[in-house]
This record gives structure tokens, sequence and C-alpha cells, in this order.
């Protein structure tokens, strides 16, 4: 008996499946891109929320005030909302650099170097 070997994928075979795969790409990269930024928009949301606990705490712990825009101490130093709200977060800044703090910052904004992504108005509090 003998065995014809077969040398490997003859170039239609390769075509074709060089084909098929692309048309999966084609699918899948739309497709997981979506859900990665859907992912994004949910962390976001959620950093929203509790942002927004954490001012609702602030403002039961000093007769239902929330803080302005910033603060001035006695010492005229200026704590931004962002610092005030952080015992109420449970968070702390790498060496002062709020930029550490993931919370503040919503994974889908471009700028990594902006320290804080949701504003307060000040107006509003003032």
């Amino acid at each position: 008996m003998t065995f014809n070997k077969r040398q490997g994928f003859t170039l239609i075979e390769l075509l074709v499946v060089i084909a098929i795969i692309a048309l999966l790409m084609g699918i899948l990269v739309p497709v997981l891109r979506k859900a990665r930024d859907q992912a994004k928009n949910i962390e976001c949301l959620n950093n929203l929320k509790q942002i927004g606990m954490a001012a609702i705490f602030y403002a039961d712990e000093y007769d239902m005030y929330i803080p302005r825009s910033a603060e001035w101490s006695s010492i005229a130093e200026m704590r931004p909302w962002f610092q005030l709200f952080m015992p109420f977060l449970q968070q702390k800044a790498v060496d002062n650099d709020y930029r550490t703090v993931k919370i503040f910052r919503c994974p889908s904004y471009p700028d990594p170097e902006q320290t804080v992504c949701y504003v307060i108005n000040g107006w509003t509090t003032d």
C-alpha cells in the first residue's frame, strides 16, 4: 500500500483561510471597541455616583452645605472641592498628585495630565 504525501495547503486553501480570518476580524473589532467604550462609560457613571455619595456625606457632616468650588483656610491655602471629598471617598493622593486618584478621572477623557475630569460650578455654591 502506498500513501500519497500531501505537502501542505494549496494557494486557494490558504487564501480562503486568510479571507475567513479577515472577515471575522472585521466583525469582531467594532464589537470589541464598542464593549470597551461601554465599560469606560459604566466606570465613569460609577465614579459620578461615588462623588455624589461623597457630596451627600459631606453635606450631612457640615449642616447640609456642600463645598464651594474652592475653600480658603485661615493660612491662605486653597483647597479645591475634590480635596474636601477625599475623607468621604476613603481615598488618598500619592504625593499630593490628584491624578493618582482614579475616581476623579473619567477613563474616556483624553488628557492624562488633567487633575480631575468632573467639575463643580462655583456660582451655585458661593
